[in-house]
């Protein structure tokens, strides 16, 4: 039975990625899952995504800034915004123009393709994977959604990308987590920016690798692209976090962090 392993928010670091992947020795029958965000800020978004989409075992969450992207290209949603602020579409979209049309291509067929929603069980555990939020189970039911699925409404493919019980703008309420019996994964706010955590990479890092957990809601956005925004000195560089979903002996469950 193969193992399987969960992070979030990459965004272009495909070093850390390759270092993951060195530390967890992926088999062909374990699984990693990807919460989105694994493009934009950082300094090869579309080399870790090629490399994503050529391995049959690595499979991708839609984040905001795949929706981002994609809105742009195909004129959708809020389609300016990846250009915005820290966003980081300028610099991605300048790459992506150098690419081939198969290569673009391919790469927007892949996002389209990408998990929304993803219901698991592992040891007895329920896990719900999303980027953030969650779709309304009362409409679109306890299922396995990809961004595809032609039942989806944009507004609601937005709200799960972008809503958060972790941001003050675009703010989900947590209660909405915690009415099934299941861990929700999620990743879009780092654990740098939770201010009301002292301190907050600590907690984290406490949180996946000990099985305690903010109701049911795991955080494990490890900030790659947030070095200039730690928040003490003594956590002053993001990484990417990654968890196995499988439980050790002792009831706990093992993780990474890789700088």
């Amino acid at each position: 039975m193969g193992k399987h392993y969960v992070c979030s928010d990459i965004h272009g670091y495909l070093n850390r990625y390759l270092k993951l992947l060195d530390e967890i020795r992926l088999e062909a029958d374990d699984t990693l899952y990807i919460l989105g965000d694994v493009i934009d800020r950082g300094p090869d978004s579309f080399g870790l995504l090629k490399d994503i989409m050529n391995r049959p075992n690595v499979e991708l969450f839609l984040g905001n800034h795949e929706l981002m992207m994609h809105d742009f290209l195909l004129h959708k949603g809020m389609e300016n915004i990846w250009f915005l602020g820290s966003n980081g579409g300028k610099e991605s979209w300048s790459v992506y123009q150098r690419l081939s049309a198969k290569e673009q291509k391919a790469i927007l067929d892949y996002i389209s393709k990408s998990w929304l929603q993803k219901l698991l069980e592992v040891d007895g555990q329920k896990f719900w994977l999303s980027h953030s939020s969650i779709l309304d189970p009362c409409v679109y039911g306890f299922r396995d959604v990809r961004f595809d699925d032609p039942a989806l409404s944009w507004d609601d493919v937005f709200r799960v990308v972008w809503n958060s019980p972790f941001r003050q703008d675009e703010f989900e309420n947590p209660g909405w987590y915690y009415t099934d019996d299941y861990i929700h994964l999620i990743g879009h706010v780092p654990v740098q920016r939770m201010r009301f955590r002292q301190p907050p990479c600590v907690i984290a890092h406490h949180l996946i690798t000990n099985n305690t957990q903010d109701g049911g809601i795991w955080d494990i956005d490890g900030g790659c692209a947030t070095s200039p925004f730690a928040p003490s000195p003594d956590m002053d560089f993001g990484g990417l976090y990654c968890l196995r979903l499988e439980k050790e002996a002792d009831g706990s469950y093992w993780s990474t962090f890789i700088q």
